[in-house]
């Protein structure tokens, strides 16, 4: 969707049952009330860093959807809004847990198996908030997994100069950018061989992240 959209309203896309793939513009504020309930076939989300508020069963019965990342600009998500039973992993990005309208939110989200990963240093504060607290398995994200992990991965060509791709990973895997001082640059939910633009980040060293279901793979690269 282009960076125009700034809302979706009430029953945009109810019962698209052929949608898989969802990417957001840079502007969007608000998903409203049963906007994609149903859309039995959605497999991706990225969901923006301008996103404020997700309404009641916006993505309910969405049962293919296996990953979410929630940015830290939410302020409200509504009940039963990620009512989805596949959810394996959830990333949360806000370093306060957010207060939650009421425990439906995940409704059929299986929380003994299901990753919850938050930013480091939070992982008590999400084990005592309400409702994230329901959650048996939270990890931060900063616990990266030694280099071995997800071995067939590659960023390329690295060095890059505009854009660079990655290889050997899940299609929606969140993905952050990062410099040396740890500012975020560039956060989005990427897929196997997609490129991403960056070639406006200044020439240096960069590290990328990948959020896992197993946890958090960190590697260098470099833009000159």
């Amino acid at each position: 969707m282009p960076n125009s959209v700034e809302s979706i309203e009430s029953y945009a896309f109810n019962g698209c049952h052929k949608l898989t793939n969802l990417v957001f513009g840079t502007k969007l504020v608000s998903i409203g009330s049963q906007a994609f309930y149903g859309c039995e076939r959605l497999v991706n989300v990225l969901l923006p860093n301008s996103l404020k508020t997700i309404g009641y069963n916006a993505f309910y019965a969405c049962n293919q959807l296996s990953r979410v990342s929630l940015p830290a600009s939410l302020t409200f998500v509504d009940e039963y809004a990620l009512g989805c039973s596949s959810l394996q992993s959830i990333s949360v990005y806000a370093r306060n847990p957010l207060s939650l309208s009421a425990s439906t939110v995940f409704y059929n989200v299986n929380k003994s198996e299901c990753i919850l990963s938050v930013p480091a240093g939070t992982k008590k504060l999400y084990s005592t908030a309400s409702v994230w607290k329901d959650f048996t398995n939270i990890v931060e994200m900063e616990a990266a997994l030694p280099e071995e992990a997800l071995s067939g991965f590659r960023v390329y060509p690295n060095p890059f100069s505009d854009g660079f791709s990655l290889q050997g990973l899940e299609d929606g895997t969140p993905m952050t950018v990062v410099d040396m001082k740890g500012n975020v640059l560039i956060s989005k939910m990427v897929f196997n061989n997609e490129r991403i633009e960056a070639g406006q980040l200044a020439n240096g060293m960069y590290l990328i992240r990948l959020q896992t279901p197993e946890g958090v793979v960190i590697r260098k690269m470099l833009k000159k």
